[in-house]
């Protein structure tokens, strides 16, 4: 899928293999998820949402806007046996419904792009919050 490939390489497989970026949210995560539902707010290709499942996490809400993305992070969970724990969501958060029981302890997102709100990351997180 050419529009796959685009989306992927224009910027998430740099950003997804940058190893320290990933040691610093798996230890801001240890310790602070376990037990609790966690919503993943632009969840990409799922790794934060994999980090939180794996950390002991009870339950994990993914949202994502980005269709090819959605198909990548639903593959990744699949492939790491993560998919009974993970619920993906194609939308944009603010459009997404959000049932009681999808309710999130903990927020977890690196939606923050190139400008400290290029991507709209006040906006968002203040609607997740409610």
């Amino acid at each position: 899928d050419e529009e796959l490939v685009e989306e992927v390489n224009r910027w998430h497989y740099a950003m997804i293999n940058d190893k320290d970026r990933s040691e610093f949210f798996w230890n801001a995560l240890k310790g602070r998820v376990e037990g609790l539902r966690v919503l993943d707010l632009g969840a990409g290709s799922g790794l934060l949402a994999m980090m939180a499942a794996k950390l002991g996490a009870a339950s994990v809400v993914a949202i994502e806007a980005s269709e090819a993305l959605c198909e990548i992070a639903e593959t990744n969970f699949e492939r790491n046996a993560l998919e009974d724990r993970i619920t993906m969501i194609h939308a944009l958060s603010t459009e997404a419904e959000c049932k009681d029981e999808m309710r999130s302890d903990v927020i977890v997102s690196e939606i923050l792009g190139t400008l400290l709100n290029g991507e709209s990351v006040i906006d968002y997180i203040a609607d997740a919050r409610e």
